[in-house]
């Protein structure tokens, strides 16, 4: 069988493990097992069929081979029961309940972005090995997803502000509803952080929330950090690694394989190092995120479409600028991939109509796009 499962996946996975604390009472007396065992230590991986294990109850359960072992919210081993009964599997876990409770979320987020990869792949046709979104054996996925850098740093600091609040007394919610609401905005802000940003939609689908809102989770984060046991970023700094991310992803995208790609494709056919980015392009980018941060804080500021939130305001001024520009999209051949962004087009085509309509809106546009005076009229939105 090939493995795909690489060992710096592997060893990210076993670091993480031993940082939780997870291998400190066992690992002496650990045997020795086949590759696929040890990744089921190392994660809720079935060791015979290499794919993730589902949980029920107090127990991992093997979609596909039915193998059943023992879950103890940190560790388990190759050592199994069968459905219809026998020993119990024997787990290990650290003497700190939060270490264990901290492998848990971590294990649930993985079980569900694993979830979710799948019905991606199955709703776009792409073929789809199961687990092996965690190995980084499927590229062509891995961008509509959190990293699961993203997932294990969510849950390490999920885990801080809960043990922070617990040594000041401060009330922290611990199970329900409004738990997967702070961890789903805890998500969001961890990959708004690195440049990989989701939209609330996407990681809400991701966890299985009922609404993509995170409203009690954010009042709840924002009493913690009132507390001091959260560090909530300034709303600016976010604000602005949103507008970074969903440029690249689309305008950015598109400008650097008309302006950029070719530059680099005469720099390899005459064998010279590849060039920096054309002035042109950076000029064009730098205006395009202008007019994102000038129309973004106005309309903030001054409550227009506040139904619409951030991430989705953004997007209906990337569409606007490709439909003032004639900019193709991805009906066409190297288009502007909009639909990268997770939001639906009848979504955030409400804030291009309403930079088309609004006076002070279209005041700004006219700051970095005078050509468009007098033919707003005719921008098809």
């Amino acid at each position: 069988m090939t493995d795909c499962f690489g060992d710096g996946a592997l060893l990210f996975e076993f670091a993480r493990r031993s940082q939780l604390g997870e291998f400190d009472s066992c690992v002496s007396d650990a045997p020795s097992y086949d590759a696929c065992t040890t990744r089921a230590r190392a994660t809720n991986i079935c060791p015979d069929c290499c794919i993730p294990m589902e949980i029920q109850g107090d127990e991992y359960v093997c979609g596909q081979c039915r193998r059943i072992a023992a879950h103890a919210e940190c560790h388990i081993t190759s050592e199994s029961h069968c459905p219809s009964g026998g020993k119990d599997a024997k787990h290990y876990g650290s003497s700190d309940p939060l270490r264990d409770k901290c492998a848990s979320i971590y294990d649930m987020l993985i079980a569900q972005r694993e979830e979710y990869t799948a019905r991606l792949a199955s709703e776009r046709g792409i073929a789809y090995k199961p687990g092996s979104i965690l190995f980084g054996c499927a590229p062509e996925l891995a961008h509509l997803v959190p990293s699961t850098e993203a997932l294990m740093n969510t849950a390490t600091r999920y885990i801080e502000i809960q043990r922070r609040a617990t040594a000041s007394g401060t009330s922290f919610v611990k199970c329900g509803g409004v738990k997967n609401e702070v961890i789903a905005l805890l998500l969001h802000l961890e990959c708004s952080k690195n440049g990989s940003q989701r939209s609330k939609r996407e990681i809400a689908e991701m966890i299985g929330l009922s609404t993509d809102g995170f409203s009690r989770g954010q009042t709840l984060l924002m009493i913690q950090s009132a507390a001091g046991n959260f560090d909530m970023e300034a709303e600016e700094t976010m604000r602005e690694n949103m507008i970074l991310s969903t440029f690249n992803k689309t305008i950015g995208a598109y400008l650097d394989a008309k302006i950029n790609a070719p530059l680099r494709a005469s720099a390899r056919d005459h064998g010279e190092p590849e060039p920096e980015p054309g002035l042109y392009y950076e000029l064009l980018c730098a205006r395009y995120m202008q007019i994102m941060r000038a129309l973004i804080r106005y309309a903030v500021r001054h409550h227009i479409c506040p139904q619409s939130q951030p991430q989705t305001k953004m997007v209906g001024i990337i569409w606007f600028i490709t439909c003032a520009m004639n900019y193709r999209t991805t009906i066409e051949e190297d288009g502007i991939d909009v639909a990268a962004c997770g939001i639906k087009r009848c979504t955030f085509v409400k804030f291009a109509r309403a930079i088309k309509k609004n006076a002070r809106l279209r005041k700004i546009v006219y700051e970095y796009m005078p050509h468009l005076k007098g033919h707003m009229d005719r921008i098809a939105l």
